[in-house]
């Protein structure tokens, strides 16, 4: 009995933090497919119609997204 005399008591530690929620991340992983699926809708439109304005519209939004908003996240 005298070994365990000699366990020391642990010190109680403060909770672990919430989990924060995920809504945010889901939104944003939600938006990067709606994106993809415009940059594939961009494809199809060079393909048929150049880069014309439409064309460079899109890719300007699509450039947006993923240098701001995506790389924020």
């Amino acid at each position: 009995m005298a070994h365990a005399a000699s366990l020391k008591v642990r010190p109680l530690r403060p909770a672990a933090p919430a989990v924060p929620p995920f809504d945010a991340l889901d939104r944003t992983h939600r938006r990067v497919l709606e994106v993809l699926g415009q940059f594939e809708r961009l494809i199809a439109h060079v393909d048929d119609n150049g880069a014309d304005e439409v064309a460079r519209a899109s890719a300007a939004e699509i450039f947006d997204f993923f240098e701001n908003h995506a790389r924020e996240h």
